[in-house]
């Protein structure tokens, strides 16, 4: 949950719905963000928590608190 805790409300966001199974188009669109957006928010995520993939990311149990 320390990682966790570095990611700024919007990392949050993305983070949960990537678990959700959502892809960076769908989630830019959901968003009303662009898809290149939403992929640098996922490289922060990912660097934040020391994944480097949606199902290590799914795989390390990480849960976004509800915001």
């Amino acid at each position: 949950e320390a990682a966790g805790s570095q990611l700024s409300a919007r990392e949050r966001q993305i983070a949960r719905l990537l678990i959700e199974g959502g892809s960076a188009k769908t989630i830019a669109r959901n968003l009303s963000i662009s898809p290149g957006t939403v992929r640098n928010h996922i490289k922060q995520v990912y660097r934040k928590l020391g994944v480097h993939s949606q199902v290590e990311l799914l795989a390390a149990g990480w849960e976004a608190p509800r915001t």
